[in-house]
């Protein structure tokens, strides 16, 4: 098995490449919906809270684990048909990978921003949210893996929207409520918060560990 070919790079710097403008909508969709639940809450006569926005980061978060899990165990057991191997990647390329999307990412983007963000790490502080995903998105992934040819392609790309949606709201839901005018600042970090982490997690290892080179 050999993880650093020249064939291996090729194929990550190509699956980069191509996953990159489906990121770009991602961080555009999660600012989007942002300004859209600004307006509608307005409208209805409600001041946007953070405890608003906090809610829904933890909903977006706890999805993204979710559909993380699924991807990456998929995409593992699927070349590498081992059970407890795959459900430790699987484990352990949500958790690292989500926790630095969805909170490290954001919240040092922050310092960038001029805006000193709360650093709320949900592992520690809410692990009846993590875990329960997590296990969930694993079981999800190794059964989807035995029955179904399209598991990883759906999951990704469900995984890459909602992590945008998660990186989003975390600026608002820890410090960053006056965000409109640093909007194209948050979309950056966003891109980053998302592209880095999250093919790391559904495509650099899968491909890595993989025999062959693949198309995902």
């Amino acid at each position: 098995m050999n993880f650093v070919s020249r064939e291996k790079i090729g194929a990550v710097r190509k699956e980069l490449v191509q996953h990159l403008p489906f990121t770009f909508f991602g961080a555009a969709a999660g600012i989007l919906l942002l300004g859209i639940l600004q307006l509608v809450l307005a409208e209805g006569g409600m001041l946007p809270g953070r405890f608003v926005y906090e809610d829904l980061f933890h909903i977006f978060h706890g999805f993204h684990l979710l559909f993380s899990a699924i991807a990456s165990t998929a995409v593992y057991y699927r070349y590498h048909p081992n059970l407890a191997v795959a459900s430790l990647v699987g484990f352990i390329t949500t958790i690292i990978p989500c926790g630095l999307s969805d909170i490290g990412i954001p919240y040092l983007g922050g310092f960038f921003l001029g805006a000193r963000l709360e650093f709320h790490w949900c592992l520690i502080e809410e692990p009846g949210l993590v875990f329960p995903f997590v296990i969930l998105g694993i079981i999800g992934g190794i059964v989807g893996a035995r029955n179904l040819t399209t598991t990883s392609y759906f999951s990704h790309g469900t995984h890459v929207l909602i992590s945008s949606f998660a990186s989003t709201f975390y600026f608002v839901s820890f410090g960053l409520l006056n965000w409109a005018p640093l909007i194209g600042g948050i979309f950056a970090i966003t891109v980053l918060a998302v592209i880095i982490p999250c093919c790391l997690s559904d495509i650099v290892l899968p491909i890595s560990a993989a025999p062959d080179p693949h198309s995902h």
